[in-house]
């Protein structure tokens, strides 16, 4: 699962990371669940909650919009009825020089 967010633009702009949710075929038939981030500037924006059948995997889309520059850290905990995930995010915004020109 990719799990790290760059970006180098300026603060305020949004970044959108698609997390996968694999199933694992030993454990339930379908599984049921649902994912959370657990602190600004991420936020699941999108695939919670979700069915994953058989063989199958489903997508969450994480939001990283920070309103300043630095880099922060929070936790995506999946849950679902065949236990609990517990994900750290990363994301790094670095401010560009508005009118600044690189040669």
């Amino acid at each position: 699962m990719r799990n790290h967010v760059d970006d180098h633009g300026i603060a305020g702009d949004r970044i959108q990371s698609l997390l996968e949710v694999p199933k694992d075929d030993c454990v339930v038939v379908i599984a049921r669940g649902s994912a959370e981030a657990q602190g600004e500037p991420f936020a699941v924006i999108s695939g919670s909650p979700f069915n994953v059948p058989a063989s199958q995997s489903t997508n969450v889309i994480v939001r990283f919009a920070p309103a300043t520059a630095g880099a922060f850290t929070t936790n995506v905990i999946f849950t679902t009825n065949g236990g609990s995930s517990t994900n750290a995010v990363t994301g790094t915004v670095h401010v560009l020089l508005a009118g600044l020109t690189m040669l």
